[in-house]
């Protein structure tokens, strides 16, 4: 399967699992932003009623930005041209009339909120369909930056990411290198001069969507200047790497790349470091961010540190005293688990615990229930002495728990949450793992990472 075909699948389980989330009570609501989500296989004419209906409903609004930001977008990538399968050309093809069509009279539409949201996807498709028509494609561009750039806010629309596409279509068109690059400048400056810092446990789960978002596309901008070091920078690290939903899509759209789990920035400044024969101190920090930002890296750093930090202590009192450092102490709790027992975070020190936020009517919770039955079998039981594991059942009821849990045959340890586990942690999506290390410091796993990986490497299992 091509990488449009997965980046498409990605999408459809993403909205899915939304909306299995909500009351019954939107069922006919749902049924028509799954609707909006099949496109291309309705008509635009249907998909603007469709629009219409949930425009109403500010709780939709999001949904409605979503579709066009992620869904529509994707089929006009330009780097599906040479990925795409032959045998889904015909289909690509097909997605992007339908999508120009469709953008086009939701853009031209009266009603204020889907004219507004469609604008930046129309600014972009209609430059792109200028052809060799190079005065058409400048008077579009400065009408963008006119209408966009006035906006009270640039992220929901993502004004950004489409200021860059922008560039990049007249670059690679051969038009008017000057306004390409006037583009570019201006999102560089205004993502520089918008970097945030936030407290991840303080933060709300928009502010850190947008904190991952506006470092992974400064990050972009500073590979294209050549800046390796910032680039490096500001790279997902491991808050970013929590929400990497919020970046993935400006990742394909920019790089056609969409393997979630690539680090180019990292590596290639890694790469630098070492060809200018940086001090080892230099090379070391720069290992050091990038296996705490994905554990892949750890078993560099620990060949590093072996050969360089002969004379310091072991890499295993390192590298605890870099996970624990910075990170903050646990909340205690205790809860009884559904076998009876009670689970006390105090009984539990000197090792790790794993703590699984979840709940029945979660689709991606469900999905992975299988691994962590596997990984509770064949890790967990094995080494006890070293780790324990506590699901935590969210937003449930316990008869409907207990027989999810005995119909699939799943035996590791369950408890129901209960009115502060959730707010102590401060879990705000499903499902969330949060690990805890021996010395009593707490850290979340990201989202979309290989979870058993990323633990078995932090507990050396």
């Amino acid at each position: 399967m091509n990488r449009w075909a997965l980046s498409i699948c990605f999408t459809f389980l993403l909205f899915s699992a939304i909306a299995q989330q909500e009351d019954n009570s939107h069922a006919t609501d749902f049924a028509y932003i799954n609707r909006l989500y099949a496109i291309p296989n309705i008509d635009a004419d249907s998909a603007l009623f469709y629009a219409h209906v949930l425009t109403k409903k500010p709780e939709f609004q999001f949904s409605l930005r979503t579709m066009i930001n992620v869904v529509l977008v994707q089929s006009f990538n330009p780097f599906l041209d040479s990925v795409a399968d032959p045998g889904e050309i015909t289909s690509l093809q097909h997605a992007r009339k339908f999508g120009y069509e469709f953008i086009n009279k939701l853009a031209a539409d009266p009603d204020s909120f889907l004219s507004s949201i469609a604008q930046p996807l129309y600014y972009w498709v209609n430059i792109i369909h200028c052809g060799s028509d190079q005065k058409k494609a400048a008077q579009l561009s400065y009408e963008f930056i006119t209408t966009q750039w006035t906006k009270d806010d640039l992220y929901a629309d993502c004004i950004c990411r489409y200021t860059l596409m922008i560039s990049n279509t007249l670059l690679a068109q051969h038009r008017s290198d000057s306004l390409a690059r006037q583009l570019f400048s201006m999102a560089y400056d205004y993502l520089k001069n918008h970097q945030t810092t936030v407290d991840p446990d303080m933060a709300t789960y928009m502010a850190l969507e947008k904190r991952a978002e506006y470092r992974y596309l400064f990050s972009w901008c500073s590979h294209q200047l050549g800046d390796k070091e910032q680039a490096f920078e500001y790279s997902p690290d491991i808050i970013d790497r929590g929400h990497m939903a919020a970046y993935a899509y400006d990742k394909f759209m920019l790089t056609g790349n969409a393997d979630h789990n690539d680090n180019l920035y990292m590596t290639d400044y890694l790469a630098f470091e070492k060809a200018r024969q940086a001090p080892d101190d230099e090379v070391r920090d720069v290992l050091i961010k990038m296996a705490l930002a994905d554990t892949q890296y750890k078993d560099s750093l620990q060949l590093f540190y072996n050969t360089h930090y002969t004379d310091s202590v072991s890499f295993d009192t390192y590298w605890s005293r870099l996970i624990n450092n910075k990170r903050k102490n646990a909340p205690g709790f205790r809860l009884q688990q559904l076998d009876g027992q009670f689970f006390d975070l105090t009984a539990n020190k000197n090792k790790w615990v794993l703590l699984d936020f979840w709940g029945t009517w979660c689709g991606p919770c469900r999905q992975e229930l299988p691994d962590m039955q596997r990984f509770y079998k064949e890790v967990v039981s094995t080494h006890p002495e070293k780790l324990s594991l506590l699901s935590i059942a969210c937003a449930d009821k316990e008869p409907g728990v207990r027989s999810f849990l005995f119909k699939n045959n799943y035996t590791f340890p369950v408890a129901m949450a209960d009115d502060q586990i959730e707010r102590n942690y401060h879990i705000q999506s499903y499902p969330s793992k949060i690990l805890i290390t021996p010395e009593g410091k707490y850290m979340v796993i990201p989202f979309g990472q290989d979870w058993i990986a990323y633990v078995k490497k932090y507990c050396d299992l």
